[in-house]
């Protein structure tokens, strides 16, 4: 009889989905203001760098990117990503109706979009500083991180975990018919 081999332990997971609780909530408290997608890139975008420096097998894993400096600037880009891509998707038939019934103008879409990407990053940092040691997250201003271990990770997770939950419910409850 075939045996698998045994499951490897998992030490980190980089592309966390608690960070996506968060936008879940807003979107359901919000239904025609708050962006998703320039928010979970964003968190993505932060996260290729513990990606990389995991495969790399560089210390600290929570480098440049996990500062309150790299999530701005990640922030703004995944928001300026997404309202051009939906811009350029607006060309097909399908999405252009679906922005038309909400009312979206290029310029509403665009301070949103870099809006909740903003968040996106900012957040992402905050959360992971509440967690990991190894962040410097007020880099280049400060050294350290006076933040770990003021949640612990499962009250944290619990939290987002709950925000997600109760954001999807509120969104299908608040949006249009």
């Amino acid at each position: 009889m075939f045996e698998p081999p045994p499951l490897r332990k998992i030490t980190a997971i980089p592309f966390t989905p608690f960070h996506f609780g968060p936008v879940f909530f807003a979107k359901g408290c919000c239904p025609n203001r708050s962006w998703v997608l320039p928010f979970l890139l964003a968190n993505v975008l932060v996260d290729c760098e513990v990606l990389y420096r995991l495969h790399r097998s560089l210390t600290p894993i929570h480098h440049v990117c996990h500062t309150y400096v790299g999530g701005i600037l990640i922030g703004v880009i995944a928001g300026i990503m997404t309202s051009y891509a939906v811009v350029a998707a607006s060309r097909f038939r399908l999405v252009s109706r679906f922005l038309k019934r909400r009312d979206f103008s290029n310029r509403r879409l665009f301070t949103d979009s870099v809006v909740s990407g903003l968040v996106g990053g900012v957040s992402h940092v905050f959360l992971d500083s509440l967690m990991h040691a190894d962040m410097h997250p007020f880099w280049p201003f400060l050294k350290g991180n006076a933040l770990t271990g003021l949640a612990s990770a499962a009250l944290l997770h619990i939290l987002l975990a709950a925000s997600g939950f109760f954001g999807v419910i509120f969104w299908l409850l608040m949006r249009e018919p």
